[in-house]
């Protein structure tokens, strides 16, 4: 076993062990809230008070199949292991709102045609703002906040068969050529990698707010810096059979104008809860030259997310992603995930 599997069966066995216990400790522990609500709503319902609020969560999902011999179906076996921790620290003081949150979201899987565990998901999501409602004008305020987005493990490409691998520049040039041997795992990124820090600083507005309908919008500047350690991306090339192409990533620095629109709220007695985000930053300036015009740079975020409560520790999760982020990947990202998830509360 080389130290690649080690180090991913230590992975797995660390998660199984941490999530054991918590599946046995959901029947015991009361859940009050859905396992996601909107920081405005959260905020609404301790803005009155001032003072510190923590809260903590941890939920885990599983599913196994196994097949021999049925027609139109691989032989060998299908297993998905995730955890999820979500977390947020708010403090309220007056006119005063300091919001913190860290979101973890990890999921291995094992296909029947290979045999090392992949990552299907993978990231760890930081935020931290600052804002303050003008005394008289709450629906009124000025923001400015860090955001921090990456993967926690190495990302890789896994052939059925020997592959040779060509490796391009952003202008996709070959600079080298590879070999990714059957069933072991080539790498494409480090942990850590791609690492995206984002800066705001604007106005916000809130002009409607129910518990049904939550409209927050915040407009103002931002700017934007991606760390990739070398990292590289597939970038196939379906004419090329023989070959597997995958495209270097790059450093790069970006400043520009943001929207952001989130609309949320709870329905139907609290049993659903929605969220809608939607986010478009305009970059006036790029670190690196591209030769294409800010439009054809914008990047552009929308994130759907719903929940159903079917017991104080049950739930089912939906989250629908699009990201459009042209320097890091040029086509559309796409990200559909359909949780049943049990919760517990840990603050």
């Amino acid at each position: 076993m080389n130290q690649w599997q080690k180090t991913r069966w230590r992975v797995l066995l660390g998660m199984l062990i941490a999530i054991l216990p918590m599946s046995w400790a959901s029947f015991g522990f009361a859940q009050t809230d859905a396992d996601y609500i909107p920081d405005k709503l959260k905020v609404e319902k301790t803005a009155k008070k001032d003072g510190w609020f923590p809260k903590l969560k941890a939920g885990l999902n599983f599913s196994f199949a196994q097949s021999d011999g049925v027609v139109g179906v691989p032989d060998g076996t299908t297993l998905s292991l995730g955890l999820q921790v979500q977390g947020s620290l708010l403090f309220a003081h007056g006119g005063h709102e300091w919001r913190s949150s860290i979101n973890v979201v990890h999921t291995q899987t094992k296909l029947p045609n290979l045999k090392p565990f992949l990552k299907a998901a993978d990231a760890l999501d930081l935020e931290t703002l600052y804002l303050y409602r003008f005394k008289g004008l709450p629906w009124l305020g000025l923001f400015v906040g860090l955001k921090m987005n990456t993967a926690l493990l190495d990302g890789f490409l896994v052939r059925e068969e020997n592959t040779e691998i060509r490796v391009l520049d952003r202008t996709g040039a070959e600079v080298r050529r590879a070999q990714a041997l059957a069933q072991i795992p080539f790498q494409l990124t480090k942990p850590f990698a791609p690492l995206l820090f984002k800066q705001s600083v604007g106005v916000a507005f809130n002009p409607y707010s129910k518990p049904f309908l939550d409209v927050d919008i915040k407009v103002g500047g931002g700017a934007g810096q991606a760390w990739v350690q070398g990292g590289l991306r597939a970038a196939d090339d379906a004419a090329t059979a023989t070959t597997f192409e995958v495209s270097q990533l790059f450093d790069y620095v970006q400043a520009g104008l943001e929207l952001q629109l989130v609309l949320s709220g709870t329905l139907f007695n609290k049993i659903l809860t929605y969220s809608l985000l939607g986010e478009v930053m305009l970059p006036l300036v790029t670190s690196v030259d591209t030769g294409k015009s800010p439009v054809d740079l914008l990047n552009v975020k929308g994130v759907l997310q719903l929940q159903i409560k079917v017991a104080k520790w049950l739930s089912i999760n939906y989250n629908l992603s699009l990201i459009r982020a042209p320097l890091i990947q040029p086509d559309l990202q796409v990200i559909n995930n359909l949780v049943l998830s049990f919760t517990i509360n840990i603050l």
